[in-house]
């Protein structure tokens, strides 16, 4: 198996060419649980806060379906009735994310659990405080004369990076179809994005990518060989960092924060909002509407559940995330899964909205 890595230059360039591409589990939660969820369009609004503002940088590694909850809270004014002036900005993946949280250019980011969970590792004093998407939505996705897993023999595979949790996904998915990691050729790409530009340049024969981007790609002619959501579950696949020297200076401000996402996540779950959050998807991820539709079905009503109720992470979903080095031939961490998460924080703005 060869390895390589995109340069920066060529992703470069494959966005360039492909800005205007043509338009084209885990249990169900329980029936005591179906209540509280349907009680959620009850809740009113949250008055305007009356805390000073403040400015709030925060970090995400692309423009996908995985920050929906985020750009919820932005463009219905979740952020501003919290009194935040949050400016966002793209990290292109989450180790960037954990090193402008500690160099103190960011006050709070998004992105993948297992890279925030390396940092903490490395000595990084970041933690996560609440959760996101509890299983790897992406799709592999193949150039059209890929019919099946055996046809990727020899071909480019390109995923995340060396240690990104897409390698994990991919071993998954390759292990229940009869194929091993040595049999390909791996490429590397951070983003999602970057990888929706390499496919359709015809770079590489095939890509884990996650929504819009892969239904963007499925419309436009290109075959899915699976969801790696139907090989991997009990997953904290991705959550909300901080670095706990901010956290603890400014408690109240990322509780805010955190209670303005947590009514964007019971907002964007109301079926009669679905246009509204398919349209603030659309101007964000520049994809088009009926992939956006797509991912919004996908994920709220083909009963996938991606996202955790209320963005509160399954505790338990830590060890899951932290075994999968077992498969990548790693030592599982032995470090307590408090230095992991601290979900204090967003438990305290939970508790505001009851």
């Amino acid at each position: 198996m060869r390895r390589g890595i995109l340069s920066a230059a060529l992703v470069t360039g494959l966005l360039v060419a492909c800005t205007s591409p043509p338009a084209a589990p885990r249990p169900s939660p329980s029936t005591a649980e179906e209540p509280a969820r349907a009680a959620v369009a009850s809740i009113p609004p949250a008055a305007p806060t009356t805390a000073p503002s403040a400015t709030l940088r925060l970090g995400h590694v692309s423009p996908t379906a995985l920050n929906w909850v985020e750009f919820v809270a932005e463009k219905r004014g979740l952020f501003a009735d919290e009194g935040l002036a949050v400016e966002t900005t793209f990290t292109s993946a989450a180790a960037n994310s954990a090193q402008q949280l500690v160099a103190g250019e960011l006050h709070v980011a998004t992105g993948g659990a297992d890279a925030f969970f390396r940092a903490i590792e490395a000595g990084a004093d970041i933690v996560l405080v609440s959760g996101q998407a509890r299983v790897p939505p992406y799709n592999l996705v193949v150039q059209p004369t890929i019919r099946s897993y055996a046809d990727l023999r020899g071909k480019n595979v390109l995923i995340g990076g060396v240690k990104d949790p897409t390698v994990y996904f991919t071993v998954k998915m390759f292990e229940a179809n009869g194929l091993r990691l040595d049999d390909v050729d791996l490429v590397y790409a951070g983003s999602t994005r970057d990888r929706y530009a390499a496919l359709v340049s015809g770079s590489v024969a095939a890509t884990l990518i996650t929504q819009p981007f892969d239904l963007t790609a499925i419309a436009e002619g290109y075959p899915t060989l699976g969801w790696s959501g139907d090989y991997v579950q009990n997953y904290l696949f991705t959550g909300t960092a901080v670095a706990r020297g901010w956290a603890a200076s400014q408690h109240a401000i990322l509780v805010r924060y955190l209670r303005a996402t947590a009514r964007a996540s019971r907002w964007l779950e109301q079926p009669a909002n679905k246009a509204e959050a398919v349209q603030i998807l659309v101007d964000i991820s520049k994809q088009d509407e009926p992939s956006v539709r797509a991912t919004y079905e996908l994920y709220f009503e083909q009963g996938k559940r991606v996202f955790y109720p209320d963005s509160r992470a399954d505790p338990a979903d830590v060890a899951g995330t932290l075994d999968a080095r077992l498969a990548l031939g790693e030592p599982r961490p032995t470090l307590p899964i408090e230095r992991y998460l601290d979900q204090s924080y967003i438990d305290e703005a939970l508790a505001s909205l009851r």
